[in-house]
């Protein structure tokens, strides 16, 4: 087991395919700086095997961002929503895709037993308090009216606090893999 700071060990869970889940922590590096982060199995009913053993990724660092949420999109890809907060310029957001590819190649390696590098990808949007952004730590995903995906971000405002803010947001993601009908990747 791995011993994390307090409040800022696993921050985001995302579903990558039957029975496995990406679980990605807020501030916890390998020695390398990355941010340290599993594949997990786990049992979609009951009495239903686990799926294979726990798998150790790291996805690239970028600070001062810390991930506070991921999701697969329908192609395979992995969005990873960011966040920052400084006390002169407040919060910032960024969201980041990792490619379909690189995210399976790196599952198959760490199941290989080998050490995949890091996840990383390309940073599809950085947003900061002129753009209305508060402290968002929430994402969901899904398919609009159009066939288009739609990136859903929430913020928190952790207890009332007066200085904070709960919002949502939405966006529409372009670009990315080829749609798999919806199908997660077969790492």
């Amino acid at each position: 087991a791995t011993a994390a700071p307090p409040n800022e060990g696993l921050e985001a869970l995302a579903r990558i395919d039957k029975g496995r889940l990406l679980a990605v922590s807020e501030h916890l590096l390998d020695e390398h700086g990355n941010l340290r982060a599993w594949v997990l199995p786990f049992a979609e009913a009951p009495g239903e095997a686990v799926p294979g053993p726990d798998l150790a990724l790291s996805i690239h660092a970028v600070p001062p961002f810390s991930v506070t949420d991921a999701r697969l999109l329908e192609g395979g890809d992995l969005l990873l929503l960011e966040r920052s907060y400084d006390p002169v310029q407040g919060p910032v957001m960024q969201m980041r895709r990792i490619a379909a590819g690189t995210l399976a190649s790196a599952v198959a390696s760490a199941a290989a037993g080998t050490s995949p590098p890091p996840l990383d990808g390309e940073t599809l949007a950085v947003l900061n308090t002129d753009y209305g952004i508060d402290n968002m730590e929430g994402l969901a995903v899904r398919r609009g009216e159009r066939g288009e995906t739609l990136a859903y971000v929430v913020s928190d405002d952790n207890f009332h606090t007066p200085l904070q803010r709960t919002l949502l947001l939405l966006f529409e993601v372009t670009g990315g893999s080829p749609d798999r009908n919806g199908e997660p990747p077969s790492p």
